[in-house]
């Protein structure tokens, strides 16, 4: 892999003649969710003419339906194409064929970085608990630090915010989708993190080499140090059987390196979550921070929670200790099986797994391992109910919806127990979306806090 030398860009004007360079007018938006309309935002902000920039989208209203035709009926002279959007679509080869620029947002945005360090994460699984995670930690050190790409604020948001003349981030930290990666190589990486590589997104891709390809191109991009986990499934394999530049220096991390840190102790909870932090633990230790700034950001890892509705710790009840986690967003066997693994059950407590939701043909024979485990007990509600308890051939009580579960459920918790929402089955037959679920359950949690409630 050749070197790349990043120029960054040390003015607002050199960045408007670069993407004017970049991007011949008129272009057209492919995708019009947030990162379409981030980049029409910062197009808009620039002061380009508004009738020098089009819509391409198959859903959205008095928007041109995407095809080479409408290319040339508009003299369309670039594309900026949204990651949902795949860039293998015929008439997108087409356009490149007859010399049509094709861009997107983040390549936009990239033109007004100066000397941010910029961190990119990838993954299979892992990648936004681990940007949460580093972007904790960096915040407490740099109050403008951003957090964006995958994650959910496109990086066009920072650039606006920069035209608008906010103070410029010390470190941005950037999630990136293998979406994303297929288009976004003019974003300049000075750390990298893959958290693993594991079968995904196959409908998109034509085989599992390619996709795994789309995720390794974050190395065109980087100019720093590169961290892998030990742990990241068929990650190892692939990272060996690949020709690293010289100029990157690979970096494995694992539990056994950080001795000094107590993974236990954190707030952050499942056993898997440990390769997060491990992550997040070796790039922050190579970032030649201050002793004293290092111990701040490190105090930072263990306070995180993580984020709403995967494996986060809502607390404890006072006086009975019982721990309250909220998995809303588990809607597959393996996540389920991940989240109670993950869990450290005292000898004396009990783990109350609540399971359910809308059922969508889902393998739910496989949780019947757990019937292994003495202290645990199952909680059936929803839609889905009968069919998991059947099919798990696992005991415990049935109901109609997680509302009446959870009405039952205080006479029956004791000191030091856990209880997990972790359902396995999608929300749509009580709730509008996993994260209505889980806030009802938050919700639920936060009653309880008085000392009568549990025995």
């Amino acid at each position: 892999m050749t070197k790349i030398i990043f120029s960054f860009v040390s003015n607002f004007e050199k960045a408007k003649k670069l993407l004017s360079n970049h991007l011949p007018l008129p272009t057209a938006i492919v995708g019009l969710g947030k990162s379409g309309l981030s980049a029409y935002h910062l197009l808009t902000a620039l002061g380009i003419s508004k009738d020098q920039i089009f819509y391409f989208d198959d859903k959205a209203q008095n928007a041109e339906i995407p095809s080479y035709e409408a290319c040339q009926k508009l003299n369309i002279k670039s594309l900026i194409v949204s990651p949902g959007y795949p860039l293998s679509k015929a008439w997108i080869k087409t356009a490149l064929q007859n010399n049509i620029q094709v861009t997107s947002e983040i390549n936009l945005a990239s033109f007004f970085l100066e000397n941010e360090h910029t961190i990119g994460i990838t993954g299979s699984v892992g990648k936004s608990t681990t940007a949460a995670l580093i972007y904790q930690t960096l915040k407490a050190l740099d109050p403008n630090a951003f957090l964006g790409g995958n994650f959910g604020t496109p990086l066009a948001d920072y650039a606006l915010n920069i035209i608008n003349q906010a103070p410029r981030a010390k470190y941005l930290v950037i999630e990136l989708s293998s979406y994303q990666l297929e288009n976004s190589s003019l974003l300049p990486l000075t750390s990298a993190v893959i958290t693993a590589l594991s079968p995904n997104h196959l409908e998109r891709y034509p085989d599992l080499e390619s996709y795994y390809a789309a995720k390794w191109n974050m190395l065109s991009q980087l100019n720093g140090p590169l961290i892998l986990n030990t742990q990241g499934q068929d990650l190892k394999r692939y990272a060996e059987s690949k020709n690293i530049s010289s100029h990157i220096s690979v970096l494995w991390a694992n539990q056994k390196e950080h001795f000094d840190f107590d993974f236990s102790k954190c707030l952050l909870k499942g056993k898997h979550n440990y390769d997060n932090l491990a992550l997040a633990l070796t790039l922050i230790k190579n970032l030649n921070l201050p002793l004293k700034s290092l111990s701040e950001a490190i105090l930072q890892l263990s306070t995180f929670s993580g984020l709403p509705h995967r494996m986060e710790n809502l607390g404890t009840s006072d006086p009975a200790h019982v721990t309250f986690i909220n998995d809303s967003k588990a809607t597959t066997m393996e996540s389920v099986l991940s989240a109670v693994h993950g869990l450290d059950i005292p000898p004396d407590a009990k783990l109350h797994l609540l399971l359910g939701g809308k059922d969508k043909n889902l393998p739910w024979h496989k949780l019947n391992e757990l019937s292994n485990i003495k202290n645990i007990y199952f909680y059936f509600f929803g839609e889905v109910a009968p069919t998991a308890c059947l099919q798990s051939q696992l005991s415990g009580p049935i109901y109609k919806t997680l509302n009446l579960a959870l009405k039952e459920l205080p006479l029956l918790l004791r000191s030091n127990d856990i209880v997990l929402l972790s359902p396995g089955g999608t929300s749509l037959d009580e709730f509008k979306s996993f994260e209505d679920r889980g806030l009802f359950f938050k919700n639920w949690v936060e009653q309880l806090k008085s000392p009568k409630t549990i025995i």
